[in-house]
């Protein structure tokens, strides 16, 4: 499987499949994550939850391309302010990319293609300037991370 075609189908079906299960957290959530500590779960903790943040939403949809054979599949975080404690600062998206350009999966959504590693970045960053950006593959994801120590990112 490597052709555009191909690989939009297979992300579409993922995040069919994530929003059929999954949702980002709500403010219960948010609460409970706060009181009890985040941190970023594992794909299958993420399942089993059934809800997740951008970045436990992204390991999820990272897992699944990679399960699928799409190896070259990354997590890209951009940020634009404080982050790791101040809320919407940055944003974890699973990114792909195909002969027509850079698709993105941003929260169980599917995203492009986009021409341009600057639009992937526009995009990515929900209208706000980004200030910096970092790739991830699978192994790098450093899961049980608190969201106080992603501010290493």
């Amino acid at each position: 499987m490597g052709s555009q075609k191909a690989w939009q189908t297979v992300a579409q079906e993922i995040c069919d499949e994530m929003g059929s299960c999954l949702h980002y957290a709500t403010p219960e959530q948010k609460a409970l994550a706060r009181e009890y500590g985040c941190w970023w779960k594992f794909p299958a903790e993420t399942r089993k939850d059934g809800f997740g943040f951008c970045y436990d939403l992204a390991a999820v949809a990272l897992q699944a391309l990679i399960d699928e054979g799409c190896e070259e599949a990354r997590l890209l975080f951009v940020r634009w302010g404080d982050w790791g404690f101040a809320a919407n600062s940055g944003h974890f998206v699973c990114v792909f990319e195909t002969e027509a350009g850079y698709h993105l999966i941003d929260n169980g959504v599917l995203k492009g293609p986009f021409p341009t590693f600057d639009c992937l970045l526009e995009t990515a960053g929900r209208g706000h300037r980004v200030e910096c950006y970092r790739w991830f593959t699978f192994e790098q994801i450093p899961f049980h991370t608190s969201y106080v120590s992603m501010r290493m990112f």
